[in-house]
């Protein structure tokens, strides 16, 4: 149980990372070099518009990219800390699971129905997954034997 659990932190860690600095290359050329992602920018308004709206919320899309990358390199430190039981991982290694069900649940429940009428679903279904496993690493957590240390 202990290596799924390694193992499921250090893969959600790298897919935070990888995402959230994969993210945030593509809406940067997207916004430089716009006609060359959209064909028809020079001439359709909603378009510009689209990319104009990017481009203005970049601040807050950077703080959420640096957020993500955070987190994650604290998932995969945390998880390899939990392997070697250091006492601080324990009490850090729900907060990656708990987290991103939250943000599932939030961008679910702020977006306009119509953007999440197809993927609304699954993305609740993730986020109770992560649920049940931020579940699951506590009481995996609070009901496994500790080793005594011997004081000699």
């Amino acid at each position: 149980m202990k290596i799924f659990i390694v193992f499921i932190h250090v893969v959600l860690g790298l897919m935070l990372v990888f995402y959230s600095v994969n993210d945030q290359l593509y809406l940067y050329q997207a916004t430089q070099n716009p006609s060359s992602y959209y064909p028809s920018y020079s001439t359709n308004s909603s378009v510009q518009d689209f990319v104009q709206e990017i481009r203005s919320s970049l601040p807050q899309r950077i703080a959420i990219t640096i957020l993500g990358i955070i987190l994650g390199l604290f998932s995969i430190i945390g998880s390899m800390a939990f392997r070697k039981n250091k006492r601080w991982a324990i009490l850090t290694l729900p907060l990656l699971p708990l987290a991103l069900s939250l943000w599932f649940v939030y961008q679910v429940y702020s977006a306009p129905p119509e953007a999440v009428a197809w993927t609304g679903g699954i993305i609740m279904l993730v986020a109770l997954i992560l649920f049940a496993l931020f579940i699951l690493e506590i009481l995996y957590i609070k009901l496994r034997k500790q080793t005594p240390i011997l004081h000699t």
